[in-house]
């Protein structure tokens, strides 16, 4: 398996870093680095900067962290997230008359839900979300939880696109090349995290596979 763009290898030979849509897809494109310096005789090279998006995020957020200090709230892992997410929830139907049959599993789905609602920064303040009381449930979690972690100062992973660019700029990150690959929407957080780096001097493109022979097309 392989991902094919003329491009790619010039880019990581050029020290971009390389943002891909999946996890499986930065370990495609890192064996294939690996495949082609073997190729050209080889015998030691660093690292390519290639991550998900997930592991990007995260990665900004430790540098922030680490060199900015106290002023970058704490991260949440995914557990952490979730078990946050569950206290709320079981705190808003601690007296209703329908209780939750799998309390574990709808704070997950909330997770999962606010990350989404982020990606597509669809607004809370809507018509479309009074017509169910599902969603009605779900906005006042919502807001129980930025509550919560505002008190706390905690981030969840989607509190991360707002915050990336500026702190990319604050810490002066010696590359200011980016890459995404394989992304198949280009969803309303990430076009705006790209505007945002272009302002600051960045470089933004976006590579999707060109299809070849014998190779896997990721689109």
């Amino acid at each position: 398996m392989q991902f094919s763009h003329p491009d790619l290898i010039a880019l990581l030979d050029g020290s971009a870093t390389v943002v891909t849509a999946t996890p499986f897809l930065a370990r495609v494109i890192l064996r294939q680095y690996a495949d082609r310096q073997s190729e050209l005789g080889i015998a030691t090279w660093q690292r390519p900067d290639v991550r998900s998006l997930q592991a990007w995020l995260r990665r900004c957020w430790r540098d922030a962290r680490y060199r900015l200090g106290a002023s970058v709230p704490a991260l949440l892992s995914t557990t952490q997230e979730i078990h946050v997410w569950q206290s709320v929830i079981e705190k808003d139907i601690a007296h209703s008359e329908k209780p939750l049959l799998d309390l574990p599993a709808t704070a997950a789905t909330a997770r999962t839900t606010a990350a989404i609602v982020t990606a597509w920064e669809l607004p809370f303040h809507d018509a479309c979300w009074e017509g169910h009381e599902d969603a009605q449930a779900f906005l006042r979690w919502s807001s129980q939880m930025m509550t919560q972690c505002a008190r706390q100062q905690w981030l969840c992973e989607a509190d991360l696109w707002s915050h990336v660019p500026r702190w990319l700029q604050e810490i002066r990150a010696a590359s200011k090349s980016l890459v995404f690959v394989g992304f198949q929407e280009k969803t309303p957080a990430r076009t705006r995290l790209a505007a945002a780096l272009e302002k600051f001097g960045w470089n933004v493109r976006e590579l999707h596979a060109m299809p070849a022979s014998g190779e896997v097309e990721f689109q």
